[in-house]
């Protein structure tokens, strides 16, 4: 059995405390979020951003107490594309941090150190695979997870490079520097539910922790604030659909994991 080394382990809690802070400020008190982040946001812009990184860091914690370095594969990919897409974006928005705050200074080394972090261990990773036979999901898991993964790999991607566009079809109103810094988390998102469905089982389970928490905390933080979305508009529709339909294919692949893991124990 490949082990998880010290040195991931410790990189898996670091970004986890950061997640997990942002996460839990932003969600549960999110006027004060701007003491976890160098930006000012509004309550629901705040409970979104912590919903993804409430996600994020739930999936470091679990990857930071796993056992085969084959559970975390996964995790480390997520936090470097998804702490790598941010730092690229804050480059272009340098005159909008004030470097007066700590939190500012604080969120150039994380989205400059934890990337490069995890490219590392991405690499070395990839030294040490053991190309043996694979365990995929099942079929209709596979299914689900690329139809989830292929629209959120859009959204991102939209995000990312055309923020001018996306602002004008959010359900709510969003800066240009807001919709880059959604698609960032959600790029990582997306890129491993479609690495799910190529993926052994085993590797599975912390990936799907995420993509099922995600969604289900942006709704009930979307639900918090109903007044800030068109009844029956387009764009809310889409919204809320896409929760509750990326809630429920995740919550679906999850079940079947913890069955499959809890029917294999019994084995």
């Amino acid at each position: 059995m490949n082990r998880i080394s010290t040195a991931h382990r410790i990189y898996f809690f670091a970004v986890c405390s950061f997640g997990l802070f942002v996460g839990g400020m932003g969600y549960f008190a999110p006027e004060l979020i701007s003491w976890a982040v160098p930006l000012t946001l509004p309550p629901l812009h705040a409970r979104t951003v912590a919903s993804l990184y409430l996600a994020g860091g739930t999936m470091m914690l679990l990857a930071g107490f796993a056992q085969e370095a084959k559970q975390v594969r996964l995790s480390t990919v997520v936090a470097t594309i998804w702490t790598g897409s941010l730092g690229i974006v804050t480059l272009f928005y340098l005159d909008q941090f004030d470097t007066g705050l700590r939190s500012t200074w604080f969120w150039f080394f994380a989205y400059s150190v934890y990337p490069a972090a995890g490219l590392f261990f991405i690499l070395r990773a990839r030294k040490g695979t053991n190309s043996g036979e694979r365990s995929p999901l099942p079929a209709l898991s596979r299914f689900l997870l690329g139809g989830v993964g292929v629209f959120a790999l859009a959204v991102s991607l939209q995000l990312l490079f055309m923020p001018g566009y996306m602002v004008t079809i959010w359900p709510w109103k969003l800066s240009l520097m807001l919709a880059q810094i959604y698609g960032g988390p959600l790029l990582g998102l997306a890129a491993i539910t479609l690495l799910m469905t190529a993926a052994d089982k085993d590797e599975c389970f912390i990936s799907a922790v995420g993509i099922t928490m995600f969604p289900l905390l942006a709704l009930a933080a979307s639900l918090m604030h109903p007044n800030l979305f068109t009844p029956l508009g387009l764009s809310s529709l889409v919204w809320f659909g896409c929760l509750v339909i990326s809630s429920l294919a995740g919550g679906f692949v999850l079940t079947g994991i913890m069955a499959r893991k809890e029917n294999s124990r019994k084995g």
